[in-house]
């Protein structure tokens, strides 16, 4: 992350663009590795969340014309990944004071783990927590196999619409509850990641 904001100062001495002098301090405090305050947190928080689609311009990445875009020298000034991430990770706080929760400490690493799960896909800040209470049943009718799922969501800021087509051996079985009023997929080779809906890789025989 210093690394990286150190280099973003270069570049921006060296091609004359990219991110502004609030940018530019950012970017000496991360260099020279100082402290940051919580508050300071929360603006490269909010940052990265702007600034994301910049990501999808010409010449963010090596060997594109123009790199090192003006969108590419501003992230970097703010630490780059390395910086969202770390930034990302001190925004993620613990729901404390449950006495319901059998296991709070084990829950806690689950609602961390679920909330950078949501900002490594969409690209946005997981603001709050919400409970849910989820009616799990007792009995499930097989409708058949989901060949795929088509969904919506907005990643970087900008609507988008997925459909993910799922290998034959990783097809999930579709059920319903009894009353037909909800669906379930069940089992399934597959995960939710950033990248989206990821058929595991077949698993290999074992030789005997």
């Amino acid at each position: 992350m210093a690394k990286v904001a150190k280099r973003a100062l270069q570049w921006r001495a060296e091609f004359g663009r990219g991110g502004t002098a609030v940018g530019v301090a950012r970017a000496r405090d991360i260099a020279n590795r100082r402290n940051l305050s919580a508050d300071t947190v929360n603006r490269m928080r909010q940052f990265f969340a702007r600034h994301a689609v910049d990501k999808r311009a010409a010449g963010f990445r090596y060997g594109e014309r123009g790199f090192p875009s003006a969108g590419r020298i501003a992230w970097d000034l703010w630490g780059g990944d390395a910086g969202r991430k770390w930034a990302m990770s001190k925004r993620i706080k613990a729901l404390g004071g449950d006495t319901r929760a059998r296991n709070p400490i084990r829950r806690e690493r689950k609602v961390k783990a679920a909330a950078r799960l949501f900002e490594n896909f969409t690209g946005h800040e997981a603001r709050y927590v919400e409970r849910v209470l989820i009616d799990v049943p007792q009995v499930l009718l097989l409708v058949g196999e989901c060949d795929g799922v088509l969904y919506s969501c907005v990643r970087d800021g900008r609507p988008e619409r997925y459909i993910h087509q799922f290998r034959k051996q990783s097809r999930p079985l579709l059920c319903s509850n009894e009353t037909g009023s909800a669906l379930y997929l069940v089992g399934g080779e597959y995960n939710f990641t950033s990248r989206g809906i990821v058929d595991r890789k077949p698993r290999k025989a074992k030789r005997k």
